[in-house]
């Protein structure tokens, strides 16, 4: 299980404030970004302040799409995987009480599972 050499964060329990993986033992919450940017950031207090975003309807369709993709990889996990569970309930609930999507669209958008393709395998003389 990936842990994080700095504060021991794990997928399953990642940090207080939420992080992701920046290389294979090293978690946002633990860069100095500071120091990878070159430039002095805003206080932590003002990067973890809450912002509101305004999507179209359209905008907000295509990301439902892109996060019900990534939730059928199998290594979406731990806390990455409950935030698209999130994000893609909520995005869905407003795509139906918008009427975009009926509620057996989003069910099927939901629960529509990759099928595998058939390999080609191409002689070669």
């Amino acid at each position: 299980m990936r842990t994080c050499r700095t504060c021991g964060c794990t997928e399953d329990r990642p940090c207080p404030t939420g992080c992701v993986w920046l290389e294979a033992d090293l978690c946002s919450s633990c860069v100095d970004w500071s120091a990878a940017l070159g430039r002095e950031l805003p206080p932590r207090e003002l990067l973890e302040a809450r912002v509101s975003i305004e999507l179209s309807l359209l905008d907000l369709l295509v990301l439902h799409g892109h996060l019900c993709l990534s939730l059928r990889h199998p290594q979406v996990t731990g806390a990455s995987r409950g935030l698209a569970e999130v994000l893609r309930d909520y995005f869905g609930e407003t795509l139906v009480e918008t009427a975009v999507l009926t509620p057996e669209q989003l069910a099927e958008a939901n629960a529509l599972e990759v099928k595998e393709q058939p390999r080609v395998v191409l002689a070669r003389g």
